[in-house]
Order: C-alpha cells, then sequence, then structure tokens
C-alpha cells in the first residue's frame, strides 16, 4: 500500500472585515485557532498541520501561534485563497490536502477522518461533508 501524505491546510487571517482577528480570539481560554488544531491533532489519517495565511504583516502573529504550537506555516497570496492552499499544498509536498477554514473552532477529527476514508476508498477528485447538508458546517 502506498502511503500518502495528507496536509490539512488552514485557512486563516487576521484581516476578517466582519470579525477582525476572530481566529486569535480565546475559546476556552486559548486562541480559537489553537483550539481548532489541537482538535484536528487527533485525526488518525493527517500527516500534517498547516496554517495557510497571507503575506501581510499583520498576520504575523499567526507564525508566532504556529511556532508556539509546532505546526507549518505558509503565507501567501491575500487576495486568492485557493492559490494560497494550492501553494501550500505544494511547498509542503502534499498527496492530499484537506482544506478546511480557520474559522471552525469545533471541527470533529473523526469527521474529517471519515472524509478521507471516503476519498481513499473511491476514484474522486472532491469529497466533502457540506455538498448535501447533513452535518454542520
Amino acid at each position: 500500500m502506498v502511503t500518502k501524505k495528507i496536509i490539512a491546510t488552514i485557512e486563516a487571517r487576521l484581516a476578517s472585515t466582519r470579525l477582525p482577528g476572530k481566529v486569535l480570539l480565546p475559546l476556552a481560554g486559548v486562541p480559537s485557532l489553537q483550539f481548532m488544531i489541537e482538535r484536528l491533532r487527533h485525526s488518525r489519517l493527517i500527516s500534517e498541520i498547516v496554517i495557510a495565511t497571507s503575506i501581510n504583516s499583520e498576520n504575523d502573529e499567526l507564525e508566532r501561534l504556529a511556532k508556539i504550537l509546532g505546526v507549518s506555516i505558509y503565507r501567501g497570496s491575500e487576495e486568492n485563497v485557493l492559490q494560497r492552499v494550492v501553494d501550500a499544498a505544494k511547498f509542503f509536498s502534499a498527496d492530499i490536502i484537506v482544506q478546511l477554514t480557520g474559522d471552525c473552532p469545533l471541527i470533529d477529527s473523526n469527521i474529517v477522518d471519515e472524509c478521507i476514508e471516503a476519498y481513499l476508498s473511491g476514484d474522486y477528485d472532491y469529497v466533502a461533508n457540506e455538498l448535501i447538508r447533513t452535518y454542520p458546517i
């Protein structure tokens, strides 16, 4: 069996227009992004977690948090989020991308693993848990 490198990219930045800095707001006493990362670490299938943020200096705080938490960071385009995720995946030599947004701190690693398993079990280009709404985003 060939082992695939599965990278979870978390799209996060501090310049949110609706709630600036939301990924660093405290949840259970820690930044919500940290809370999310700690939950993702329970995944059995993710090889590496990468915070995908922009090159804007306001996101330097996310880079500091990544270092503290021991996760990788990729800094790319502010405007083109998809390009940032693709570039991060290439930079970290991902075979499979698990694309996540940084404003989902209550993510369930078991559901993430179910999506990855579904992807690995078939000939799919894309798997999601929201195409037919059955789970919360």
